[in-house]
């Protein structure tokens, strides 16, 4: 701990105070604070924290991120205790300038920047971020969920050093994930469907899927003359939904070795169930591909009773279903038969949310504040999750299977099973068995060179 005296400031005062001709005692009423101490004091230096944009807003920053609430005034609060403690100011901004072009000319570009997984993943590998690993508390946070999920948290280790975390204990970034599908309660119940009873009695499994898309029928075709449609799968991202259905029967795509390496996991049983599954609904005429961009549009007309996506397209977007005048029901993917029913799961992608520190970043700084930054708003650590599930979910039912499938969701490795043939399988140009032998020295390749290369050094 550091005091700040004002010794010169002292000597200045009391030799002014001293009146040399008029004999007259002056009397000045001074609250002067010639103690005033800091835990840390950093010289009113500048905490920058660069968040991207979404529909105009900075995730990141408290002032912006939520409607006036009690919340709101929480984090409010927490950065202005921290800046009063510290001696520091936050500053929110977007970015302007490239992190590699601020780095070459000695420039001061982020303390901690918060992106998109794609984002962060080539300046990792281009050691353009500080590891994570010796920031006081950090480690310690992991298993208790302060960070994030345990494996979100994991995706973003490299070797033993940690670059990225969700602040799990806030909620900002948003929680994201893949492969959530979003039902239309009001379509699909009006062909007896009710989903969650689906879920709680068993039947939530690809049969009876299956069954409900059989029974309510259509195409995409048949969007445009208001005939109601069960699902189509989109002319993009087919990974989303497969994914989920490899999840969903106890897969995973990835997998660690004997030796502690990633090695694909794709010649599985449970993954060629889940691929040969997706690829059975196109080849049996249940489902049949269609534009992605017109899927929304049609669930908000109650006429498409269920789309994948992430989790913030029907959340958080102030376009997304829940600022529209629609009944929906955010639900994991129904389970294989591989799986053990009511482990609901999802993944973590591309698209999902991380904070970093990157090298232009004050460590000092960083290993000072950011625990107490990300220590809990209230009593309970995870009150935050309430207070976000009333914002983003229409029935309690959707905030259970929600968290549920947070607290489970594994890793995708994007970068690497990326270059599977996803479009190929589902549409069934080519067998699942080919798909796999042809991909999967090039699947390995990209998890040695992004993830293993890591470990040997």
């Amino acid at each position: 701990m550091r005091k700040i005296t004002c010794l010169f400031l002292i000597f200045i005062l009391v030799f002014s105070f001293v009146s040399c001709g008029s004999g007259k005692e002056e009397v000045f009423d001074l609250d002067l604070n010639l103690d005033a101490t800091f835990d840390a004091d950093f010289q009113g230096a500048e905490f920058i924290i660069i968040g991207e944009q979404r529909d105009g807003r900075i995730e990141i920053d408290p002032y912006r991120e939520f409607e006036d609430s009690e919340w709101q005034e929480r984090l409010k609060n927490r950065y202005e205790e921290i800046e009063s403690k510290y001696n520091l100011k936050f500053v929110f901004k977007t970015k302007t300038l490239d992190l590699i072009a601020a780095h070459a000319g000695g420039m001061k570009w982020a303390d901690l920047y918060d992106a998109r997984s794609d984002g962060h993943w080539p300046n990792i590998n281009a050691g353009l971020y500080n590891s994570l690993t010796d920031v006081p508390g950090f480690v310690e946070g992991i298993e208790n969920g302060k960070w994030g999920s345990v494996a979100a948290v994991e995706y973003f280790k490299r070797g033993d050093a940690y670059y990225g975390f969700y602040p799990g204990y806030h909620g900002i970034p948003f929680p994201a994930m893949g492969g959530v599908l979003y039902a239309n309660l009001e379509l699909v119940g009006q062909y007896g469907f009710r989903p969650y009873e689906m879920i709680e009695d068993g039947s939530w499994t690809w049969e009876g899927f299956e069954n409900i898309l059989k029974t309510i029928g259509g195409s995409p075709k048949d969007l445009s003359n208001n005939i109601p449609v069960g699902m189509y799968i989109t002319d993009s991202f087919y990974e989303y939904f497969q994914t989920a259905a490899i999840l969903n029967n106890g897969g995973s795509l990835v997998k660690k070795d004997n030796e502690g390496r990633f090695v694909s996991n794709f010649d599985s049983k449970e993954v060629k169930e889940a691929l040969e599954w997706c690829r059975s609904l196109l080849a049996n005429g249940i489902v049949e591909v269609g534009q992605n961009d017109i899927k929304y549009d049609y669930f908000l007309e109650d006429l498409l009773g269920f789309v994948y996506e992430y989790s913030y397209v029907g959340t958080v977007d102030t376009t997304g279903f829940m600022y529209n005048d629609v009944d929906f029901a955010i639900l994991p993917c129904p389970a294989g038969p591989s799986a053990e029913y009511g482990n609901w799961s999802s993944y973590l992608g591309l698209a999902d949310r991380y904070l970093t520190a990157p090298i232009t970043a004050d460590m000092e700084i960083v290993n000072t504040i950011l625990a107490e930054l990300y220590a809990p708003l209230g009593d309970d650590p995870f009150e935050w999750r309430e207070v976000y599930a009333n914002r983003n979910f229409l029935h309690e039912e959707s905030a259970d299977l929600y968290w549920q499938m947070y607290d489970n969701a594994q890793p995708d490795y994007y970068l690497a099973t990326q270059k599977f043939q996803w479009s190929s399988v589902i549409r069934g140009t080519t067998t699942v068995a080919a798909a796999i032998e042809s991909t999967a020295e090039n699947i390995q390749a990209e998890l040695d060179r992004s993830f293993n290369s890591f470990n040997n050094k």
